[in-house]
């Protein structure tokens, strides 16, 4: 399956489902996560031909897929509310 890099997949074909709360699922995007682990314990890990390697590194990173949600941040929600009940406050 081929992805498309702007999740338009979880539009479903309508501009109209562009809206808070929109979910994009990793299958929509293929978006992943870096997580960075400054604690890493010792490990081995084999590769494709069977050789072992030991893995000492104390620090270290992974991608792993991601879902993530369209919305507004707590800021600027809070800033619409505001400009929304000045607004109400003049047409009264």
């Amino acid at each position: 399956m081929a992805f498309l890099k702007d999740g338009a997949t979880a539009l479903k074909g309508d501009l109209n489902n562009f809206k808070d709360n929109l979910v994009f699922n990793f299958e929509d995007t293929g978006k992943n996560l870096l997580i960075y682990n400054d604690f890493q314990e010792f490990f081995e890990i084999k590769d494709f031909r069977g050789k072992i390697a030991k893995i000492e590194e104390r620090t270290g990173a992974c991608l792993v897929p991601t879902t993530y949600v369209l919305a507004k941040s707590l800021d600027y929600t809070t800033t619409l509310q505001e400009l929304s009940s000045n607004r109400a406050k003049y047409k009264e």
